[in-house]
């Protein structure tokens, strides 16, 4: 008996693609997409297509993307990358890099990276990685879909913030925790 494997598997109000032709789980806002800004040195607030992806290790930007914008790139003919695509193919390629800043919304702070230029989904004109992850750490609510950039020193804004060691929770029924175990909650 053949087993059609492109059917849906639906487990409580979960709703599985079993190996279809798009290989996607989700059914609704699969992926966490907006529109930020570049910059370069010879371009100022160009539109971008970004893809926020914490399971990309390096940010990327399209090959098509810089050719139409004439962003300028760094040839490394003699190095070669290897890419693990999210089909678990491995792709070796040319080193070509383009030093850009990134802004994903008006809220944050020019971001400066050296990008992997790459042929990505037509869809994206960016991907933003674990190095964004990392040096920018945004507020990402994942539900909402939303991001914030954390607040700076003397920033006011209606964004939330750590509690300070040792501060007590004021007007409210909470306990206040002892010193000892106040860096488990940062």
């Amino acid at each position: 008996m053949e087993i059609d494997l492109r059917k849906e598997l639906i487990i409580g109000n979960i709703n599985l693609n079993l190996l279809s032709e798009n290989p996607l789980v989700y059914t609704s806002s699969p992926l966490c997409v907006l529109r930020g800004d570049l910059n370069t040195d010879t371009l100022l607030n160009v539109s971008a297509r970004m893809l926020l992806d914490c399971g990309a290790s390096t940010n990327y930007v399209s090959k098509e993307y810089c050719k139409r914008l004439q962003i300028p790139t760094q040839r490394y003919p003699n190095h070669q990358i290897q890419v693990k695509l999210g089909d678990n193919q491995n792709v070796s390629s040319e080193l070509e890099v383009a030093k850009v800043q990134v802004r994903v919304t008006a809220d944050f702070n020019w971001y400066d990276t050296t990008m992997v230029v790459y042929q990505i989904p037509d869809e994206f004109d960016i991907i933003l990685g674990m190095p964004f992850f990392e040096e920018v750490d945004p507020n990402i609510n994942w539900k909402t879909r939303t991001i914030h950039p954390k607040l700076d020193k003397g920033k006011d804004g209606n964004l939330t913030s750590s509690i300070e060691e040792g501060s007590p929770v004021y007007n409210s029924k909470l306990p206040v925790l002892p010193k000892m175990l106040m860096p488990c909650v940062r």
